[in-house]
């Protein structure tokens, strides 16, 4: 199978349920499948927390993932829901993809003062094979 990839440029207040995205945090390039979790509601990856007042992304750190594993997660979840915002949730992504994303791999990121640097939505799709 073959693959190709585009970024596009974004804020941190586009970034929705399902996006796989690409920034730098703190100095370091990470990789993440953005979801939905309780406390953003289903239609938003960011949320506030309480004691700070922070506004934060919550996502799975995939950049372990090959790039087949990732496309067909995305595939999935595209499948599988109507809209990525009812499917691409912290409990649902666990359940079905956990296998693959491995444990401990969701992460919380300050998504606020710059802390969200170079934030790239990656689109991932697979080619047609060539018959020949």
């Amino acid at each position: 199978m073959h693959f190709s990839h585009t970024d596009e440029r974004i804020t941190v207040d586009m970034v929705k349920p399902g996006y796989v995205l690409n920034f730098s945090y703190k100095g370091r390039s990470f990789g993440v499948l953005a979801v939905s979790c309780a406390r953003s509601g289903p239609g938003s990856s960011l949320f506030k927390n309480t004691k700070t007042g922070n506004k934060l992304l919550a996502c799975y750190k995939i950049d372990q993932l090959s790039l087949e594993t990732l496309a067909t997660i995305v595939t999935k979840l595209d499948k599988y829901g109507t809209r990525f915002n009812k499917v691409a949730s912290y409990r649902y992504v666990k359940n079905l993809f956990g296998i693959f994303i491995g444990k401990n791999q969701f992460r919380t990121f300050i998504a606020m003062n710059n802390q969200v640097s170079g934030l790239k939505k990656i689109t991932v799709e697979q080619l047609e094979e060539d018959t020949e």
